[in-house]
């Protein structure tokens, strides 16, 4: 309330100086009411406006490379992080809530730019699943820690090779040495943001790695 009587104060100050200034006369009684309900309207406006533009869903990556025993996995983490404190998250301005992400994926060789695994759908490991099996489709909520995950590639220990994972329609493949590319789409909420990221599949699991 504080922070909106300011807003009022000072829009009416500009309207004051606005006609001293440009018109050498200042408005009757009757066009104050009507500047002072428009300056209020405009104050009830701006926490809409810029919910509008700086509470959208914003979905953050972070590459990063996991290690368990002698498994080794690539994945990207995701995240949708809260309003930063300030003068937005003062005006109401709140993030939204991920309704649909999901996540597809290709991988061709770094050089060359064949295409070696194509177009994959991926499993999205998320806090909210108990079963830790993964979803094609998820929510993603507004949160400081890392809400969910996608495997990229992994080492298989029985197999000692890098494995691209398998998706409902193509089986696990498997990458030999070399330098990759990592296209990745996130759709988020029918909108689509694609980022890239390199890797190494080398001889041993401590070879694989995320690479700029």
């Amino acid at each position: 309330m504080v922070l909106a009587a300011v807003v009022v104060l000072f829009v009416l100050l500009v309207l004051f100086f606005a006609f001293a200034g440009f018109f050498g006369t200042f408005p009757e009684e009757w066009e104050w009411a009507g500047i002072t309900l428009a300056a209020v309207g405009l104050v009830m406006a701006t926490p809409a406006i810029f919910q509008m533009f700086w509470g959208r869903p914003l979905v953050k990556t972070r590459f990063d490379r996991h290690e368990q025993g002698k498994e080794r996995f690539l994945n990207v983490y995701l995240e949708n992080p809260p309003v930063k404190p300030g003068l937005i998250k003062r005006l109401g301005v709140r993030r939204e809530t991920v309704q649909s992400l999901t996540v597809a994926f290709r991988i061709s060789e770094a050089g060359s730019g064949k295409i070696i695994a194509p177009i994959r759908h991926a499993r999205i490991y998320s806090d909210d699943d108990p079963t830790d099996t993964g979803s094609p489709r998820i929510s993603l909520p507004p949160t400081h820690s890392v809400a969910a995950c996608i495997l990229v590639v992994y080492w298989d220990t029985d197999l000692n090779k890098a494995v691209v994972p398998a998706d409902r329609l193509r089986p696990l493949l498997i990458l030999e040495p070399g330098y990759y590319l990592a296209s990745i789409a996130l759709i988020v909420d029918g909108e689509s943001e694609d980022i890239q990221r390199r890797f190494v599949v080398g001889q041993s699991a401590d070879d694989l790695v995320w690479s700029n």
